[in-house]
């Protein structure tokens, strides 16, 4: 657990930054959803705590819909924890159950080899286990919705790191939405600049070059700055491009967003692509 902490920390270091889920203003087509909770909160040798925290709010549409945010949350949910989806499920209660064993039975294994070895040190110390998990809806249009999850998984003396995630999925058949479904082919490379300027932005950089130099990118025009592997996340203030850690050079330590203004699609939108995103 403390080695899958440690590799979290660092590569969520970045990630917290501006990242508070926010209230949007949904269209009158609104998806139902169910929430799934679990609270669990226990004692361990005495001085010794965990808490395994779930809050979802899942889709209840039994179809290919519910089925691709069901595998993604369970995925994001067994990557924050390290550990391997075990999917699917009967269902999302199910599945928060099984992720609640392991946890707790894993970090009371921890806890209890950890104080075993250190038995003979002077001196008390408490050790503390929490895994927090958010899942909630930010953005839906007629066609589309898009989901957010955050966790928080804190260990040992006070350590501690973020996750965070965003997708966003068509209604109609489960499927991720994908760049190709917003943009026109012949004006990719257009996308790819107004993704640069939006990871200048999210790295506080003065122009493309100074961006370039963070990123220890050399002879790559603006126009072709690469795209990012994950598909894009729409919210209501734009598109989000998520980077993860390694893109898009080996440079970048923490995952990392840039974030396109719908204004800026004007021109390159997919025919019936606006309409799709509500815009």
């Amino acid at each position: 657990m403390k080695k899958m902490a440690k590799y979290l920390l660092l590569s969520f270091a970045m990630l917290w930054v501006n990242s508070g889920m926010l209230t949007e203003v949904f269209a009158q087509d609104t998806l139902s959803l169910h929430r799934v909770q679990r609270n669990v909160e226990e004692r361990v040798k005495e001085f010794h705590a965990l808490a395994f925290r779930v809050d979802m709010d899942m889709p209840v549409s039994g179809d290919a819909l519910q089925d691709s945010v069901d595998a993604w949350v369970e995925t994001l949910m067994a990557t924050a924890l390290q550990m391997t989806p075990s999917g699917p499920y009967a269902s999302c209660e199910d599945m928060a159950t099984h992720y609640e064993h392991a946890f707790v039975d894993g970090v009371t294994a921890e806890i209890k080899s950890i104080v075993k070895k250190r038995r003979k040190e002077k001196g008390s110390f408490r050790l503390t286990y929490t895994f927090d998990y958010t899942v909630r809806r930010v953005y839906e249009t007629q066609g589309l919705i898009t989901f957010e999850a955050e966790a928080y998984l804190g260990y040992g003396e006070g350590e501690g790191a973020h996750l965070r995630r965003m997708a966003t999925f068509r209604k109609e058949n489960g499927c991720l939405l994908q760049w190709s479904d917003l943009v026109q082919p012949r004006r990719m490379s257009a996308l790819q600049g107004l993704v640069a300027d939006g990871l200048q932005s999210f790295f506080g950089m003065a122009n493309y070059a100074s961006l370039c130099d963070r990123l220890q990118l050399s002879g790559v025009k603006r126009n072709r700055f690469p795209l990012p592997q994950a598909t894009p996340a729409l919210k209501a203030d734009g598109i989000y491009a998520f980077y993860a850690v390694g893109e898009p050079t080996a440079a970048v330590a923490a995952e990392a967003w840039a974030i396109v203004p719908y204004s800026a699609m004007n021109k390159i939108w997919k025919s019936g692509a606006r309409k799709l995103c509500g815009k």
